[in-house]
């Protein structure tokens, strides 16, 4: 039978918005896929060359997470996400996190993007650095195109090889999910500084 002309375009209007839907959910969670995380249970690799990484955030009531990374890369170049910290907190806190996580793994090199919070906060991280004996060389790298275009090179080595995590992290299920709706959700402040690292 056919619709009356008012019910008919209305119908035309309720598929196209459904067509227009059912896109954008596809586009969520497209960029990483879920199996290219590889938990795992019990001891990493003994031989690892390992790397940290941080994206800095500046305020603690809301807003955008502090994160710092640390990755261990082994013979066969699969990547070990070893430890992960993030939280919405003041610099001071997060400061001390990254001396924390500096002392636990003694890392190659830490990582960061050259952005104004990095030029700002740089000499109180050199500062507590020098007086905990947190010995690290700091690695700046520009900011260059958006976030999904940092993390293509990432994405290209997760895809063969996948991300080593830990089964029994407390950080992993937001880990998780933040990378499943990357780059179109809410936060994505644990991608940056595990491009850093893994650079």
């Amino acid at each position: 039978m056919r619709l009356p002309w008012s019910a008919s375009s209305a119908t035309s209007r309720h598929r196209t918005l459904l067509r227009f839907t059912s896109k954008s959910r596809q586009e969520v969670g497209t960029f990483f896929k879920d199996e290219w995380l590889k938990p795992y249970v019990g001891d990493t690799p003994k031989l690892l060359r390992v790397n940290g990484g941080s994206d800095y955030a500046v305020t603690s009531d809301g807003g955008d997470y502090t994160v710092h990374v640390v990755i261990g890369i082994d013979h066969k170049e699969r990547m070990f996400l070893l430890d992960l910290w993030r939280k919405q907190a003041d610099p001071r806190e997060w400061v001390e996190a990254y001396c924390d996580l500096v002392l636990k793994w003694r890392p190659s090199f830490w990582a960061e993007e050259r952005t104004q919070i990095t030029s700002g906060i740089g000499p109180f991280i050199e500062r507590r650095s020098i007086e905990r004996k947190a010995w690290i060389q700091r690695e700046q790298f520009p900011t260059r195109g958006d976030k999904a275009t940092r993390a293509a090179s990432i994405r290209g080595r997760m895809a063969p090889i996948g991300l080593y995590v830990p089964a029994d992290a407390q950080w992993l299920p937001d880990l998780r999910a933040e990378l499943m709706a990357f780059p179109t959700g809410r936060h994505d402040d644990q991608v940056t500084p595990w491009v850093c690292a893994a650079s």
